[in-house]
């Protein structure tokens, strides 16, 4: 299955997250409104945010502040990522309404295109929906009527990338020949080599450069024998595959580089990603004590009973919940302040630190802090939605289970959001308290989005388990994404056929409730060195990928 683009505008990539948490009905017509504007805009017009919020969900919100523009071209693309995503989380037959749904591949050999041309197509408007074949499998296609709008309107870019040709082999032949005698008589690089073929034989230089990769990552005498410096792209790669579990020794034979090269690499860009986080924290005074950190981290309720970021949670359960639920104990919830500020510090303190070449222990235990912070966020925001989920009935004039189904999800979300600010913002130093921020900051939220009394409306019935929304803390912090364990990993670890490795993931990201470990204190309990350690945390990531592969097809 094709990866998911990535959204280039916030306001689009916020408004997904949202209308994820509809039904699937109210999903589907908003999913319809994106497609039709997306046909109707015109990539060298700019458009205001509001009209394209009000196209796509009917409602426009309020605002003194002048609007915001998105560039159509960029928009275009967005909202063809909007579709996919809201696509992939419905059940949509190949064939419905009259229309018929065509594979990727398929609609490649029709234009006499490549399948990464239509994939930057898709980026520039092509409107695809992950569908469900009469096999019971859901792919990525689009409807016959969407890629024939798509075909008119776009002529000259379709008739170009069609009369593209594949090098024949008797011409990648002849360049490899010629590549020879250049390096030979010239002692020219792989890509120099590549940019004055490229000219002559009227191919993209990155055509001609892949191409004598490729003949020298496979041929027992290359070329070029040794390989040119690692590009920005390279980085990006490499840490990806990093990330994915792949062996270090497999990524250096791949980029003819040596082990150490790749470890750098890989920590360099793991840098490049903290570098930019904002840390902010309120500056409480008890964070300046020389026994703080022993002191504030090493208290019970801050290292244990933690939240291990649920996949999934019960709208009803949770709103019941909220109903009964007693005002926190100031002391614990102080601690928890009080440790996620001084982890915040401690991670900003250590990235402004931070080498140009960056040692993997202190990147761990800048990592380690922030999944640790996320965890202690999350149980204070679970603490802190009951006053925000008050303050919502108070606005309604009702309990907010009795409300839609779409208005309940919306709203929890928006609790959630509200709730992850306000725990940001307290400052125990002026005798501030969680319930109380929260309903002040919910009741800010509401007044914006006029969110009235619903006592004239017919209350709504639902049964416990009708609402589930898919993990609700998957975004309460921007570092998530790339240092929390995937959610739909998580439900594999038991089905690892290593129960150690099951122990040590579920040690590492603090699966269960105790903070999470840094390498070296998981090397330490098992009685590993460092690099076995990591090795295994690789192997695991591989396996849980695979599972999760398996699943999935």
């Amino acid at each position: 299955m094709p990866r998911l683009a990535k959204f280039r505008i916030t306001a689009i990539g916020e408004l997904c997250r949202q209308l994820l948490y509809a039904p699937p009905e109210t999903r589907r017509r908003h999913m319809q409104a994106a497609e039709t504007l997306a046909s109707e805009l015109d990539p060298s017009l700019n458009y205001p945010e509001d009209f394209v919020i009000f196209r796509i969900t009917s409602y426009r919100p309020d605002s003194d502040e002048s609007p915001v523009t998105l560039v159509g071209e960029v928009l275009v693309g967005d909202l063809a990522i909007l579709v996919e995503r809201l696509s992939r989380s419905l059940t949509l037959n190949w064939q419905e309404d009259g229309r018929e749904a065509v594979l990727i591949d398929d609609i490649a050999k029709r234009l006499n295109v490549s399948i990464k041309t239509i994939q930057r197509y898709r980026k520039q408007g092509l409107v695809c929906h992950y569908v469900t074949f009469s096999d019971g499998v859901q792919r990525l296609a689009c409807f016959n009527d969407v890629l024939k709008r798509y075909v008119s309107q776009n002529p000259k870019r379709i008739s170009e990338a069609s009369k593209f040709t594949r090098v024949s082999r008797s011409t990648e032949k002849t360049i490899i020949d010629e590549a020879r005698l250049l390096h030979k008589q010239q002692r020219l690089t792989l890509s120099t080599a590549a940019e004055q073929l490229a000219k002559k034989y009227n191919r993209a230089h990155e055509t001609i450069r892949s191409l004598l990769h490729r003949h020298d990552k496979r041929a027992a005498e290359p070329i070029f024998s040794q390989r040119g410096p690692l590009t920005s792209k390279d980085a990006k790669l490499i840490y990806r595959a990093f990330a994915f579990g792949i062996p270090t020794g497999v990524l250096a034979n791949r980029f003819a580089k040596t082990r150490t090269t790749i470890n750098r690499v890989v920590n360099e860009y793991r840098a490049q990603l903290l570098r930019p986080l904002d840390l902010s924290h309120v500056p409480l005074p008890m964070l300046d004590r020389e026994d703080a950190e022993s002191v504030i981290l090493g208290a019970g309720n801050v290292i244990a009973n933690l939240s291990d970021l649920p996949v999934q949670i019960d709208a009803l359960k949770i709103i019941e919940a909220a109903h009964v639920a007693e005002e926190s104990a100031e002391q614990i919830e102080q601690a928890l302040i009080a440790a996620l500020n001084l982890l915040k510090r401690r991670a900003a303190t250590d990235i402004v630190g931070l080498a140009e070449k960056p040692s993997a222990r202190v990147l761990d235990a800048i990592e380690t802090d922030l999944r640790w912070a996320t965890m202690i966020k999350a149980v204070l925001i679970t603490r802190g939605l009951p006053a925000a989920i008050s303050a919502i009935e108070q606005a309604l004039g009702r309990s907010l289970a009795h409300q839609p189904s779409e208005d309940i999800r919306l709203l929890l979300g928006l609790s959630i959001t509200v709730a992850g600010e306000a725990v940001a913002a307290i400052d125990l130093a002026r005798g501030q308290r969680l319930a109380h921020t929260c309903g002040f900051m919910m009741d800010r939220a509401l007044a914006f989005r006029q969110v009235r009394s619903a006592t004239k409306r017919a209350a709504s019935r639902h049964e416990t388990g009708s609402i589930i929304i898919d993990c609700p803390f998957a975004t309460i912090d921007p570092w998530q994404i790339w240092l929390d364990l995937r959610p739909d990993l998580r439900r594999f670890i038991v089905n690892l056929d290593d129960e150690q490795l099951g122990v040590i993931v579920t040690k590492r990201y603090g699966i269960g409730g105790n903070r999470p470990l840094r390498i070296y204190e998981l090397a330490n309990e098992f009685s590993m060195t460092i690099l076995t350690m990591a090795n295994a945390l690789n192997k695991a990531n591989r396996k849980l990928r695979k599972l999760a592969q398996k699943t999935h097809h």
